[in-house]
């Protein structure tokens, strides 16, 4: 089963991994099929921090933006 199960944020249910197994083995049951089954970020994405240093700080509309050396993406 590929593209993984979803990673749980802040306000949303976590996925019953017992349930989904249950289901996914009471479809195959008696079957020859082997099912595969991909994680994906589920085991790992919210284990993760990301430390970054502070380049510069900048005020730009009434605003300041701190600038460092990560970007958005690092940590995905």
């Amino acid at each position: 089963i590929g593209g993984g199960l979803a990673v749980t944020y802040d306000v949303e249910r976590s996925v019953d991994v017992r349930h989904f197994g249950e289901v996914i083995s009471a479809l195959v049951a008696g079957s020859r099929l082997k099912i595969i089954l991909e994680p994906g970020r589920f085991l790992v994405g919210n284990a993760g921090i990301l430390l970054t240093r502070v380049l510069y700080r900048k005020r730009s509309g009434g605003k300041e933006f701190i600038i460092t050396d990560a970007g958005m993406t690092d940590l995905l």
